[in-house]
């Protein structure tokens, strides 16, 4: 007996993409056992009445081979373990994107820093901002960071701002896809780089004698009589 090329389309009520136990209507599979030990080929109904035998599924795992391929496992369990790893791969295609500024960076090249950075979170990348300074330009950091790391926050669409630290040349930022859909939110960032643009001045208070020009000392007359003897 020839086997139908149709009973090899996946069925259309189940939400996995395995066939389990009567969802298999091949004739013959090849079988895996519980700890992985080869089982030969077998027919498609005793593969399943011993599965059944030891309160397990048979589940094919490999429908494009000749036999295919089924393991004798439990669905549940074997089902979680397939989510988690695809899970952790997914996790591990997110990789770490960086981008690099100078501290004097001119318009047009932060503007193309931001395109790269925004096409990195649209892919869903984490993206690491590295701000490199030199020399004197460290003691404006502040100054810095204004020019760089706040512009590219305000440019960047659905982004988070994880953090923002000051490593001896280096100002760096980290940005993350936003899920909510807003425009982009911020972590609160180190306080050595707090930006003063965003804290309220102080009224400078005047002094009232401050405008005034200091008067001269003078000297007091000494009484016209005085030392004259009376006459």
């Amino acid at each position: 007996m020839r086997d139908n090329p149709k009973d090899f389309k996946k069925p259309q009520n189940t939400k996995s993409r395995y066939r389990l136990n009567e969802q298999i209507r091949i004739r013959e599979v090849r079988v895996i056992g519980p700890d992985g030990e080869q089982w030969g080929v077998l027919l498609t109904a005793a593969a399943f009445q011993k599965a059944q035998e030891l309160g397990l599924d048979l589940i094919e795992i490999a429908p494009t081979a000749r036999p295919p391929v089924c393991k004798i496992a439990d669905w549940g369990k074997l089902r979680y373990e397939m989510s988690k790893k695809e899970k952790q791969g997914k996790q591990k295609g997110q990789n770490v994107k960086t981008v690099q500024l100078s501290a004097n960076i001119g318009e047009n090249d932060l503007a193309r820093k931001i395109s790269d950075a925004q096409r990195f979170i649209n892919e869903g990348h984490r993206v690491l901002v590295q701000v490199i300074m030199k020399g004197r330009e460290a003691k404006h950091s502040k100054l810095v960071q204004e020019n760089t790391i706040k512009k590219m926050q305000a440019a960047l669409a659905n982004a988070t701002m994880e953090q923002v630290q000051l490593l001896g040349l280096k100002i760096t930022a980290t940005f993350i896809r936003n899920h909510s859909g807003s425009k982009n939110t911020s972590a609160p960032s180190n306080s050595a780089l707090t930006s003063p643009a965003n804290q309220t001045p102080k009224p400078m208070i005047k002094s009232e004698n401050s405008n005034q020009t200091p008067k001269p000392m003078i000297k007091p007359e000494a009484p016209a009589n005085v030392g004259k003897r009376d006459r």
